[in-house]
Parts: C-alpha cells; structure tokens; sequence
C-alpha cells in the first residue's frame, strides 16, 4: 500500500524534494510562506543544520519544550517576520 498524501514522512530525502517545490510553489503564489518556514527548518534540524524560523522544538523529560539551535539567533525575529511568523 502507498502513502496517502496526509501522512507526514521523516525522510529526510523525501523532505529535502518537497522543500524544492514548496519553494516553487512560494514562489508562484501558490504556497504560504509561514509553511515553508516549518518544512525549511524541519529539513535543516534532519541534516543536523541550525534551523532558521524556529519553528522546530523537543521535549526535555522535566524541563519542557526547547527550541532547538537556530542559525544567527540575532536575526531571527526578522526572518520570522518576512514569512508571517510571530516573534
């Protein structure tokens, strides 16, 4: 049986191809910026990168969650802004 298309994947092949057409798809008007932000992240979080919208958290047993490393956590509130995502 194939995979439906509303069940997530954490390929990191698979996600790595679908960043490519969201950033198509944002581009052509045809996808929410803020979205792309979470798949941005959840691609560069898989290849152990720092992520850049902060949108990727872990639980830690008894402390909560935490946001996990961010690349230039100086500009983040920018980048936030320029897909629509709170500061």
């Amino acid at each position: 049986p194939g995979r439906s298309p509303s069940t997530p994947t954490n390929d990191p092949a698979f996600q790595a191809h679908c960043l490519e057409l969201m950033r198509a798809a944002v581009g052509a008007g045809e996808a929410s910026a803020a979205r792309l932000a979470y798949l941005e992240d959840r691609v560069r979080v898989a290849l152990g990168r720092p992520q850049l919208y902060g949108t990727q958290e872990i639980q830690l047993p008894g402390k909560g969650w935490e946001l996990l490393p961010v690349e230039d956590p100086s500009h983040l509130k920018a980048r936030r802004a320029t897909v629509g995502r709170p500061a």
